[in-house]
């Protein structure tokens, strides 16, 4: 991204929604990729429901993109991620089936690789993936709501997948990090519950535990690892912002409400950047909001990162070399990041795509 720090980096995702001409609200998912973090990798669904693939060399000033798969092939995409050597995108396909398509980092190719992952009326909402240990973990809504996980050990080509709960459990795209040694799925269940299932690396056993319950969940769910504990942040009732912490071991999970009623629209999501927790949501008049919590502290602190009618999808955050970053779609169909030092105070807007772009 211009302007951002040169520096090594640790692969982030992040995902926003973006409209394409005569193509319903999908999502763009940006990558840190390369052997030395300095690539960043942003995946959209393009018009008439094709995959892109646009990179940007950190410090440069443009994006470059490329056709990842045609048209009536792509219809919802929220998650990409470096896997191993790897960058790889997932996709709900068509006729419901859960693609995903690879090509090796720092090749100099960008030739993508298909490898479908389950079939026809499998996959009903945008799957997420993560790596886990050795292994590339997808998790995705099934058929009759249930909740899906498929995994592959790196460099192998096989996918194995398992139900992790059965019909009428998953009410929403689950989402999945690896939170000490042990892969934790966030889901919306069934009344509008949290819920979490674990599995130890190496094991074969999901075990569900409910972290909030009935009427308290309406989004989709974002996880993450900050320091020793897992965090989860939700749109609460009454488009309240709610977050969900766990110190890796125990079996409490802790609610902080970030932001009362009225305050918070679309799903929010959350990173560790800087050793401290970061959420950033949709605030009520389309604004862009962040909350964070200092390492060691116990107080949300929030600001406003731009003003009304800039924020038209959820935000995802991430840190960025020595940066954090927030990427949407604003208005008329453009997508950006908000990118601010760590540390320092002042946001920069960056265009990363849409009509305006092609404009420049």
């Amino acid at each position: 991204m211009k302007g951002l720090a040169k520096s090594a980096v640790m692969a982030v995702a992040l995902v926003i929604p973006i409209l394409a001409s005569a193509t319903p609200a999908s999502a763009l998912s940006i990558t840190m990729i390369g052997a030395s973090g300095n690539m960043a990798g942003a995946v959209n669904r393009g018009p008439s429901y094709s995959l892109y693939y646009n990179y940007q060399a950190i410090g440069r000033p443009k994006w470059k993109n490329v056709e990842v798969a045609g048209p009536d092939t792509t219809y919802a995409q929220r998650s990409s991620a470096q896997i191993g050597s790897s960058l790889v995108i997932v996709a709900q396909g068509a006729d419901n089936s859960l693609d995903s398509y690879w090509h090796t980092i720092d090749s100099g190719s960008q030739t993508w690789t298909l490898e479908q992952v389950a079939g026809t009326d499998t996959t009903y909402a945008a799957p997420w993936i993560a790596e886990i240990g050795n292994s590339a973990v997808i998790v995705a809504q099934g058929a009759s709501d249930s909740l899906d996980a498929y995994s592959q050990t790196i460099g192998s080509t096989t996918w194995t997948p398992v139900q992790v709960a059965g019909s009428d459990t998953t009410y929403a795209a689950p989402s999945v990090a690896q939170i000490g040694n042990t892969a934790v799925i966030a889901a919306k269940g069934h009344h509008n519950t949290l819920d979490a299932y674990s599995q130890t690396i190496g094991t074969a056993t999901w075990a569900l535990a409910q972290v909030a319950g009935s009427n308290t969940t309406y989004s989709i769910a974002a996880i993450a690892q900050v320091g020793n504990s897992a965090l989860i942040a939700a749109v609460g009732s009454d488009s309240s912002l709610d977050a969900y912490s766990q110190s890796i071991g125990t079996t409490t999970w802790t609610l902080a409400q970030l932001a009362g009623a009225d305050t918070t629209y679309w799903y929010p999501s959350v990173a560790e950047v800087g050793g401290n927790a970061v959420v950033a949501a949709t605030g009520p008049t389309d604004s862009l909001d962040e909350y964070v919590q200092t390492s060691g502290s116990t107080t949300w602190t929030p600001s406003q990162v731009a003003g009304a009618d800039t924020t038209y999808s959820f935000p995802s955050v991430a840190q960025v070399g020595n940066n954090t970053v927030i990427v949407l779609q604003g208005p008329d169909y453009n997508y950006m990041a908000y990118c601010q030092t760590i540390g320092a105070t002042t946001w920069n807007a960056e265009l990363i795509g849409g009509p305006a772009k092609k404009k420049t």
